[in-house]
């Protein structure tokens, strides 16, 4: 006597399968993109080609050979040792994609967006200043070096009298000329 199957209750719907694989590839894709980033990110040479090499040579040394190099050369002049965290941001990004394709889709308008961006170059920004700041050698390179010269012009703005008490403390180390940290004498009116 036959049986009756019992239904999956996991099985994806037959108009939804397209979607479900294009999800599925997508993840396996960041994943595949991120392990090379890692690769050519721990094999950077500064003797490679790349874009802000000075000192290249015609022998590339990198696993992910010249364009690897070049990712490499520009992920780490740009952002110093945040590269290393954007692997894991496209993984994490595939992953995003491939759990929100059976949810209805939220509609996010340009604000959303706007205020998303603006986030992640606020993070970015702050993440490597404070590298460049706090690590030896300074890791944070350029964007890093930018945003630690905006912040400390920005400390004399919002705090003067601690911000020239700390510039004059250092002017042997500084570019500030040494009349201006001298002190001056009350003035009797």
């Amino acid at each position: 006597m036959p049986q009756a199957k019992k239904k999956s209750t996991t099985a994806i719907v037959e108009g939804n399968q397209i979607a479900h694989r294009l999800a599925e590839s997508v993840f396996i894709l960041m994943v595949l993109v991120a392990i090379y980033l890692v690769a050519c990110l721990v094999s950077y040479d500064p003797t490679d080609p790349g874009p802000f090499n000075t000192v290249a040579s015609q022998k590339v040394s990198n696993v992910g050979r010249v364009l690897g190099a070049w990712l490499a050369n520009f992920l780490l002049f740009l952002t110093g040792y945040l590269a290393y965290l954007l692997p894991l941001v496209l993984v994490y990004a595939g992953w995003l994609v491939y759990t929100k394709i059976g949810s209805p889709a939220g509609k996010t308008g340009p604000l959303e967006w706007f205020a998303r961006v603006t986030g992640l170059l606020l993070f970015v920004l702050s993440a490597t200043g404070l590298a460049h700041m706090h690590t030896l050698p300074p890791a944070g390179s350029m964007v890093g070096l930018k945003s630690q010269r905006t912040s400390k012009s920005l400390t004399l703005v919002a705090d003067p009298d601690t911000s020239w008490s700390g510039l004059c403390i250092n002017s042997r180390r500084s570019a500030w000329p040494k009349k201006a940290c001298r002190r001056r004498k009350p003035s009797m009116r």
